[in-house]
């Protein structure tokens, strides 16, 4: 059987709230705190390997025989300079995303369509990172 609690029992005696700071600490380490809204400047990759990986994408967008092979060969190009460069791997999506905006086959296709043929892309361009490492 549970014991039932009534009143205060168990509990600590009413008292003034428990202050871990002082007010002056309190805001000197608000103000100290790191500024968690800069954003990096963007590394974008060589002109090489940007302009691949768009010969590529556009391949895939046209549904190309080879697209797939052609495909891979820039990944991985992008990721071997990505780790030359020691891009972290949300840089190079970051650049991967800004280049699939810039294609234009790929806004001819369908929403869906578009949406799937990226996230393959992105899904590929992770895996060939850290494949590189």
């Amino acid at each position: 059987m549970i014991p039932r609690l009534t009143g205060t029992q168990g509990f600590p005696p009413p008292g003034p709230p428990v202050v871990f700071l002082k007010p002056q600490r309190a805001l000197a380490a608000f103000v100290n705190a790191p500024d968690s809204t800069s954003v990096p400047e963007p590394r974008p990759l060589s002109e090489r390997v940007r302009g691949s990986l768009h010969q590529a994408i556009a391949g895939v967008y046209r549904n190309e025989p080879d697209a797939d092979g052609a495909l891979r060969d820039a990944l991985r190009d992008a990721a071997v300079e990505a780790h030359q460069r020691a891009l972290r791997p949300e840089e190079l999506i970051i650049a991967l995303k800004a280049l699939l905006e810039d294609i234009p086959g790929g806004h001819g296709a369908a929403a869906a369509e578009q949406l799937r043929i990226r996230d393959r892309i992105v899904s590929a361009c992770i895996t060939a990172y850290f494949r590189n490492r």
